[in-house]
């Protein structure tokens, strides 16, 4: 029989789905503070760049390979080519 989940799991749980947070805030009367201090929201804003930043290397790299496999590509047709050539030379 599984273990059950801890009060504190069954509660992340809970609250890991948008709807489950907006029906718990208006049950229970909670407000939305909507403004972060400023070191939080400073720390937000770098991580979003280093995510940015992130992601941008990742396309890069998935566009290099692209490139490279596409190179590839050519680069065997061609020696394919080449060596049907020079098959078809000798009598």
């Amino acid at each position: 029989m599984p273990a059950r989940p801890t009060a504190g799991t069954a509660f992340r749980r809970l609250i890991s789905s948008e709807d489950n947070r907006q029906m718990l805030r208006n049950r229970l009367g909670l407000e939305v503070d909507e403004k972060l201090p400023a070191s939080l929201a400073a720390l937000l804003q770098e991580l979003e760049r280093r995510e940015q930043v992130d992601w941008s290397a990742t396309t890069l790299a998935a566009q290099v390979s692209m490139a490279l496999a596409a190179l590839a590509r050519e680069l065997s047709e061609e020696f394919e080519l080449r060596k049907q050539e020079s098959a078809d030379e000798i009598p």
